[in-house]
């Protein structure tokens, strides 16, 4: 009678026996099966979470990008651009720079693929007589800003508006200075209409007279040229920021003087790198104490399985001496008959290995069924979606080959056992 015809039988005879074994097997298994696929489901729910926080962090960041641009934009521009040799001093003293430069300067610091400024404005400021009115006034001469190219020549909100020629724009001071019928003024013998009169300010700006730059050049004298660019600095998230700034720009404009305005929007730039740099540290601690947690779950569940396999293998060995014991006389009979040691123990082994294998499968088949009747036990995510065929091969493989081993010592000693001593035994 071949092996696998005697190992149907006995299971047969001795149901329970054998559903016992294949209880203890699928128990180990549906735990084991069940730590993998929660361990992946913390896996999955980490990385959402990270995710939610990292786009959490992202729209604050813009949030407050936007609010610094805000700021930074109604303060003004704060990065100014003057000629070569250019003494600061006399800049710091007077409020304009008495040397100049080709208007040109504007148009190559745009096409230059600088990324650290935005709203790139020539303009030409002159502090002159105003005969007609016998007063001291800043005669500034304004174009449109430069769109840059790397932008794809897209110009953002202008930050000041440019002059139409023959137009001017008066600080408060100045209103004073209005015609009779409020609309015009006159400025070196020729005539602006006025398109309005600014706010009063409390600086220079009260007593300025903002014309177009062509304007401007005309009436002083300095076709193609100004003497000073405008710009706004980005909020750049560097240590040096004024150092690479003036760095980019003398690469374009070599020998130009840069100064940076300071201003409240630099310490709201300087907040914003501090909040990303503590959004970063808050995803990096989240990561870290799920990292941790998974550990701790990670060495539990090894504790446990360890301690599971060593009761179940302690419960194969004991069912197999119970099967061993209780089949002496048959066991005796069979090997006075000729029936060989090694088909005696494969008999047991086999039907260890039948204890191994069925259990695994029962064991993983009820963790497809915990995952259909409770999906919450895996954050939602289907139990298919968590299970690898190669953890249910692997599993199912490892369960044989531990049922066989556990049951090696009683199957080796029933087939090693002298037959008269166990018929002897039976009468």
């Amino acid at each position: 009678m071949r092996t696998a015809t005697l190992v149907r039988k006995e299971i047969a005879h001795r149901p329970f026996q054998f559903a016992a074994g294949l209880l203890s097997v699928s128990v180990v298994v549906a735990a084991l099966g069940l730590t993998i696929a929660s361990l992946r489901a913390f896996d999955r729910a980490t990385a959402r979470v990270l995710e939610e926080q990292r786009l959490s962090t992202e729209r604050e960041m813009a949030r407050l990008e936007d609010e610094v641009r805000k700021t930074m934009k109604g303060l003004g521009f704060n990065i100014h651009i003057f000629p070569e040799g250019q003494d600061l001093g006399e800049v710091h003293a007077q409020g304009y720079a008495s040397k100049t430069m080709p208007e040109s300067y504007a148009r190559r610091l745009a096409d230059g693929g600088i990324a650290v400024i935005n709203h790139i404005l020539p303009s030409l400021t002159v502090k002159t007589k105003w005969p007609e009115m016998e007063r001291t006034v800043l005669v500034v001469g304004v174009r449109g800003e430069i769109p840059q190219s790397h932008r794809g020549g897209v110009v953002r909100e202008p930050m000041l508006n440019p002059v139409p020629d023959g137009h001017a724009v008066l600080g408060s001071e100045l209103r004073k200075c209005l015609s009779p019928d409020g609309r015009s003024v006159v400025l070196m013998g020729r005539s602006f209409e006025v398109d309005k009169c600014e706010a009063e300010r409390g600086s220079l700006d009260d007593i300025t007279i903002w014309l177009s730059l062509k304007d401007a050049q005309g009436m002083f004298g300095k076709e193609g040229l100004i003497n000073s660019i405008l710009a706004l600095e980005c909020n750049c998230a560097t240590v040096d920021r004024l150092g690479e700034i003036r760095r980019e720009i003398t690469r374009i404009l070599p020998g130009v003087e840069v100064i940076e305005l300071s201003s409240n929007a630099i310490a709201r730039a300087e907040s914003r790198v501090q909040a990303t740099k503590t959004a970063e540290s808050q995803i990096g601690q989240i990561a870290a104490d799920r990292a941790k947690l998974k550990r701790g779950r990670e060495r539990f569940s090894i504790l446990m399985g360890l301690i599971l396999g060593a009761v179940c293998s302690t419960w194969i060995a004991y069912l197999t001496h119970v099967n061993v014991t209780q089949r002496e006389h048959e066991i005796g009979t069979l090997l006075a008959v000729g029936v060989g040691r090694l088909s005696i123990l494969s008999l047991f082994l086999s039907r260890a290995m039948a204890i191994g294998i069925g259990g695994a499968l029962a064991g993983w088949l009820a963790v497809l069924c915990c995952g259909a009747a409770g999906g919450s036990l895996f954050e939602g995510v289907s139990v298919m979606d968590l299970v690898r065929w190669r953890d249910v091969a692997v599993t199912v493989f490892c369960a044989g080959v531990l049922s066989c081993t556990a049951a090696w010592l009683p199957a080796l000693r029933a087939s090693t056992r002298d037959p008269a001593d166990t018929l002897r035994g039976s009468i």
